[in-house]
């Protein structure tokens, strides 16, 4: 089962740019990982959750 879903949202201020948001979740060996891309300002942030608990964040 994969699940996959985006969203686009302007900042609250015009000159800041945009955010980016796209999560993808799935299921290995019973856990549910979620893998969120957030780009925001230019900037690219990666979080990967398992079973709702953060393992890590990769920032380019």
């Amino acid at each position: 089962l994969d699940f996959f879903s985006s969203s686009f949202s302007p900042g609250t201020d015009p000159g800041i740019g945009f955010r980016s948001v796209s999560t993808s979740t799935t299921f290995v060996n019973g856990k549910r990982i979620t893998t969120k891309r957030i780009v925001e300002n230019g900037q690219e942030r990666v979080e990967v959750e398992e079973d709702g608990e953060l393992k890590s964040i990769h920032v380019n």
